[in-house]
């Protein structure tokens, strides 16, 4: 069985980001495919000026 994360310090924001149903802001690959959305600073950006 293969891990979806690399860092055993991710779990803390894994676990709040699934409790509070919300998205990560993080550049570290390791959250994307991991079963909730991820936010890149790029596409934050994006959001905020609303293109």
């Amino acid at each position: 069985m293969q891990h979806a994360f690399r860092s055993v310090n991710d779990w803390p924001a894994v676990a709040a980001a699934l409790l509070l149903d919300c998205p990560v802001w993080s550049e570290d690959k390791d959250y994307f495919g991991a079963g909730m959305a991820t936010w890149t600073t790029a596409t934050f950006e994006l959001y905020l000026t609303g293109t």
